[in-house]
């Protein structure tokens, strides 16, 4: 499936005021992109609410990646189309005309969830990481932020994590389900932990909480809430609106 032509400037970049020579319009004009899994214009909004299960993860993620993958295609053109001028201005005895730079917008994604699945939090978290390799992640908290939806908010371009003044954030220490022989239940045991441990890394790597502190609060309680100001503290959000 072939999508239709795209300049690389956008509206955030040079518009139509730049200067180009006719072979460069053309060659710009002439740039596609060719791939079947993607909308030409991703959307740049996300909303993750209720539990988060296997279904909600993968369909999160899937909008992260559009966009990750649509940045990274742009890009690629981009650096197609900086070849292709110096070459023509080489060609042509002058020094290359500057390649209008591609500016993704923000990305932005709501979340107000009570926690789910731990794979589909750390699938959502990676893709989030990703995403913030080209573009800025806004990440607006409301409602109830808890267990698994956590590291996912925190997650967010610092500076850009909002949430209001009647959210409130429950932290927990993960809970696993596990069935079968001993030997199956020791071996499982192993890798749920490792990945338990996991949830704890990412709020580590994002926010002020430290597992030792958290988990002499939680160890005794099924979950311990905190209000917004008390998240902002812990460095979860960065500004309550």
């Amino acid at each position: 499936m072939k999508f239709s032509k795209q300049k690389l400037n956008n509206e955030q970049g040079c518009g139509g005021g730049c200067a180009h020579s006719s072979e460069k319009e053309e060659a710009m004009d002439n740039i596609q992109f060719i791939n079947p899994f993607l909308p030409e214009e991703p959307h740049n909004k996300i909303e993750i609410a209720g539990d988060i299960t296997e279904e909600k993860g993968t369909m999160a993620v899937a909008a992260i990646m559009a966009m990750v993958l649509h940045d990274e295609e742009q890009l690629s053109a981009r650096q197609d189309a900086i070849k292709e001028e110096e070459q023509l201005a080489k060609e042509e005895g002058r020094e290359p005309e500057e390649v209008p730079a591609y500016v993704p917008s923000m990305a932005t994604i709501l979340v107000s969830s009570n926690g789910g699945f731990l794979e589909e939090m750390l699938a959502i978290c990676d893709a989030i990481a990703w995403l913030k390799k080209t573009r800025t992640v806004q990440i607006i908290a409301i409602g109830k932020i808890a267990s698994a939806a956590v590291p996912i908010v925190a997650s967010g371009t610092p500076g850009f994590r909002r949430t209001t003044p009647n959210t409130r954030f429950g932290l927990h220490d993960p809970q696993i389900g596990i069935q079968g022989s001993i030997r199956d239940t020791i071996e499982e045991l192993k890798i749920e932990k490792k990945y338990a441990d996991r949830y704890f890394s990412i709020l580590e790597s994002t926010t002020n909480i430290k597992k030792a502190g958290i988990l002499k609060k939680i160890h005794r309680k099924s979950m311990v809430w905190y209000d917004a100001e008390q998240a902002k503290e812990f460095g979860i959000i960065d500004h309550i609106s």
